[in-house]
């Protein structure tokens, strides 16, 4: 529940290496989960938004670069969530890793298997796997190699394109706002269980 008198405010600079970004979007995700808002970088690379206070999940996209969640990982899965208190400036800063090989992606629809109407907006989450999911290095299971999974967003017209720059298997799974996440598999149906997921080659053909 938002407090309209409880707002604080985050403000940040998006950079490749040592050079700013403009046009970069930053999402934030209300409890990780739900959209509330965006914000985009000027052309020094800088942002800035007042949200209600609470913990949020943080993104920044930009076309060109992979998509990079608060702290430093490609995997929503294992984002820092931040907490913003009223009255309180928190400075969250990104440094994003150029993509250099745009011939493999996947591409698509996401949609509610109900009413059969798109989905507006939400996060794809492309994970390497075939049936059984990548499990993660063994010396330390709290941390995935970055390489495992990458991410993107579902847009207002309920597609998406997300990009890997690795020829593997890879999981679909989709978050959004109010419903359950969900697999792809080859049957087109809904499934909240990787065990009826199917995996995909993505391999620039």
């Amino acid at each position: 529940e938002f407090f309209e008198d409880d707002f604080g405010f985050v403000v940040g600079t998006v950079r490749d290496s040592l050079t700013p970004l403009d046009s970069t979007s930053v999402y934030f995700f209300y409890n990780g989960i739900y959209l509330y808002d965006k914000a985009l970088t000027d052309e020094s690379g800088n942002y800035q938004i007042e949200l209600p206070e609470g913990e949020y999940t943080i993104a920044a996209e930009r076309n060109g670069y992979y998509v990079l969640f608060k702290d430093s990982t490609y995997d929503p899965f294992f984002a820092e969530l931040v907490e913003i208190d009223d009255g309180v400036t928190t400075t969250i800063n990104f440094n994003m890793k150029k993509l250099n090989d745009f011939t493999k992606s996947i591409s698509g629809q996401v949609f509610d298997s109900t009413n059969n109407i798109n989905m507006d907006k939400g996060i794809i989450i492309v994970r390497t796997g075939t049936h059984v999911p990548t499990p993660f290095a063994n010396d330390n299971p709290t941390v995935p190699d970055p390489i495992n999974a990458v991410a993107g967003f579902i847009k207002p017209d309920g597609s998406f394109t997300v990009y890997t720059e690795f020829e593997n298997y890879y999981y679909l799974q989709a978050y959004t706002d109010y419903f359950l996440p969900g697999y792809f598999n080859d049957e087109g149906v809904a499934s909240v269980f990787w065990q009826n997921a199917d995996s995909i080659l993505i391999n620039g053909n």
